[in-house]
């Protein structure tokens, strides 16, 4: 049954990323375009989360600590997406998405994108009990 959950868990931090190509792929044969919706990881972030949280209580104290880091920044990556975007007024509409906005979110979302890739590694390092992924020694 853990191992159940384990694997449950570590493929829930993957639905943000395999959901997105998955439509890419749906729109692009029945479109003709290939249309990858970069924010849409950000909108399923939820599933992470829970993975994350999830694979938690079957890690150990190292990868523990290191999920919890990276949810923590990624959560704060995206809290601090969506206070600038509050009080810049790029929420509201009130401001152009030009210029230097364009650049703090899009670094925003680029960190998120990278710490959520890394909570799916850590996940998936705790299904193979703790051992190395690198094939390099």
């Amino acid at each position: 049954m853990k191992k159940f959950f384990l694997y449950f868990f570590s493929f829930l931090t993957l639905i943000p990323f395999v959901a997105p190509i998955i439509f890419s792929f749906v729109a692009f044969f029945s479109v003709g375009h290939f249309l990858y919706d970069y924010l849409m990881p950000v909108e399923l972030v939820i599933f992470t989360l829970i993975g994350g949280i999830g694979t938690m209580f079957f890690a150990f104290n190292h990868q523990r600590k290191m999920i919890i880091i990276f949810i923590g920044i990624e959560l704060l990556t995206i809290l601090f997406a969506q206070l600038y975007s509050k009080f810049t007024g790029l929420s509201q509409g009130s401001t152009s998405f030009t210029g230097v906005h364009v650049f703090v979110i899009s670094i925003c979302i680029v960190l998120w994108h990278i710490f959520s890739i890394l909570v799916s590694i850590e996940s998936f390092k705790v299904v193979m009990g703790g051992k190395k992924v690198d094939s390099v020694k």
